[in-house]
């Protein structure tokens, strides 16, 4: 009879591809399947690092506006899920007839958020939720330029416009975190 618990061999963990490198940063890191007593490692793969930790960790962001910005991010994500299950039912959604309380709830804070932003809400989802960089924001915003380095010809934003990206982000931060201080205990509790 043969054995059961046999170690299969090591799955090879495939990288990003050239195209995925070139648009954000990703980090090899262990995949946990969390149960109620415990949580088993599944394996290995790349994730992508969200913007917003990148901008945490080169001090463009204080730790109180990524909190704030986190909370927005993941409000962003929940309204932007479709009502309908998906076919396996393992994600949150409505019966077929509408969206969840919570789906209301977080549309309900998402424009909340973008509101407060004012003119500065499409940087703002562009770059926490889209998970745009600041030179491709500034690039889209200002056009960029080629600059011969010496290791070859390279596309760059406007310095200008990357100066004012970073500005512009810590403002809507700033922004999101006054609407989320702002809101009522009461509103705050029910989410």
């Amino acid at each position: 009879m043969k054995s059961r618990n046999k170690r299969q061999p090591p799955k090879e963990i495939v990288a990003p591809t050239c195209e995925q490198m070139a648009g954000g940063t990703f980090e090899l890191q262990e995949i946990r399947d969390v149960g109620p007593r415990a949580a088993v490692a599944i394996g290995k793969a790349y994730r992508r690092k969200p913007m917003i930790e990148i901008l945490l960790i080169a001090s463009v962001l204080n730790r109180d506006e990524y909190k704030a910005l986190k909370h927005y991010r993941h409000h962003a994500d929940l309204a932007d899920r479709s009502p309908i299950r998906d076919s396996l039912c393992l994600q949150r959604g409505g019966r077929g007839s509408g969206p969840t309380i919570s789906t209301l709830n977080a549309v309900r804070i998402v424009t909340d958020c973008e509101r407060a932003a004012g003119s500065l809400a499409d940087i703002l989802r562009a770059i926490v939720v889209n998970d745009w960089s600041l030179a491709q924001w500034a690039m889209h915003r200002g056009g960029s330029i080629e600059v011969d380095r010496k290791r070859g010809v390279c596309i760059e934003p406007h310095k200008d416009y990357l100066i004012l990206a970073k500005y512009e982000i810590k403002f809507a931060a700033q922004r999101v975190m006054s609407e989320l201080d702002a809101e009522p205990l009461d509103r705050r509790l029910a989410a």
